[in-house]
């Protein structure tokens, strides 16, 4: 009986092939399963990766914003007639404004206050 079950097996396997022709699996999942652990515990990590990744790239693009609206005010202020110039090209009439950080938590970490003052960024034009 156990030739007969191996052969639906094999028979099982053989028709599921066409099926999953298109599927690919890492080989970090094969390492976790002969490790005994389970696989899922390589999407969790993955995920766990990805979160770490995207916190990291968020941190830098709040950075960048900043950056670009206090480069904004400073050009505005040295530059006023070039500054309209290029706002106008952009649809952003108006000059950048000194307002409160849009994160206060990280002002209070860095040594400010909560009544320190920081820069909203300028949004582009939606097209």
């Amino acid at each position: 009986m156990s030739t007969l079950r191996a052969s639906l097996i094999i028979v099982d396997v053989d028709r599921m092939q066409q099926d999953m022709q298109d599927v690919l699996v890492p080989i970090a999942v094969f390492s976790k399963i002969d490790a005994g652990q389970n696989p899922q515990i390589y999407s969790r990590e993955c995920m766990e990766r990805a979160i770490a990744h995207n916190e990291a790239v968020r941190g830098k693009l709040e950075s960048l914003r900043r950056f670009r609206c206090l480069l904004m005010l400073e050009l505005s202020k040295r530059f006023p007639g070039e500054m309209a110039k290029y706002r106008s090209m952009r649809d952003d009439p108006e000059p950048p404004q000194q307002s409160t950080p849009t994160n206060s938590n990280e002002n209070l970490q860095a040594g400010g206050s909560s009544s320190d003052n920081g820069l909203e960024p300028i949004q582009p034009p939606v097209r």
